[in-house]
């Protein structure tokens, strides 16, 4: 998920003097960035189902 991401390299480039001392806003961007490729991952998969068993008019 793009917006996703874009969430995390937001807090990245916001608060990317804070998050080496800040275990806890460390962690809170890692879970973001793992939640969008998960997520990238399970549509991607959808996606190629879709394709795959769509009729091509």
């Amino acid at each position: 998920m793009p917006v996703i991401a874009t969430v995390a390299l937001f807090l990245i480039f916001r608060y990317g003097e804070r998050l080496a001392e800040e275990k806890k806003m460390r962690w809170t961007v890692f879970v973001i960035v793992c939640i969008a490729f998960v997520l990238a991952g399970i549509l991607g998969v959808l996606g190629a189902i879709i394709t795959k068993e769509a009729a091509v008019v």
